[in-house]
């Protein structure tokens, strides 16, 4: 992310981790009212012990899922000023990650990635990865919106439903 933001000469990136269930917020509470205990090795310890018993415990309760939500302002072709957004929701986090590796895997064993050392977002086409996903993991939502920064948006893509019939 952070060297697609340099390419793109952004700012940079912003992300945000989401704590789903109610033990590990409680956890990171307790630990901002007792910021004392952060110096000694023995309660750092405990404090982690905590932590993560407190994230198997929200974990259980929940199935797996990423999501992944990018905003990127920029011009239409006609210098418009708009606002393009993609999201993309998959309760199957492993099947994405093999979904990922065989689209890294078909693009080099057929030329397309020079060779050396890259990160997937340097070398893999954009839209075609995410036809990829969205064709072999049918439960993944798919959405790419794009608006006028002064007014109302459109859906530039169909909905996951109107491409997934059934």
């Amino acid at each position: 992310m952070w060297q697609q933001a340099y390419d793109l000469r952004l700012e940079g990136p912003s992300w945000h981790e989401v704590f789903e269930g109610p033990h590990v917020p409680a956890a990171l509470e307790r630990f901002a009212r007792a910021p004392e205990a952060a110096g000694e090795g023995t309660a750092l310890m405990a404090a982690a012990g905590e932590l993560v018993r407190a994230s198997l415990a929200d974990s259980a309760e929940r199935s797996p899922y990423q999501t992944v939500h990018g905003t990127l302002d920029g011009l239409t072709p006609d210098g418009r000023a708009v606002r393009r957004s993609v999201s993309m929701h998959c309760v199957d986090v492993a099947g994405l990650l093999g979904t990922m590796a065989s689209v890294a895997v078909h693009d080099i064993t057929r030329g397309r990635v020079p060779s050396g050392v890259h990160t997937m977002a340097a070398t893999l086409p954009p839209k075609g990865t995410a036809d990829r996903i969205v064709r072999h993991l049918p439960q993944t939502i798919l959405r790419v919106t794009e608006a006028p920064i002064d007014g109302p948006g459109m859906m530039t893509s169909a909905p996951q439903a109107a491409r997934h019939p059934g």
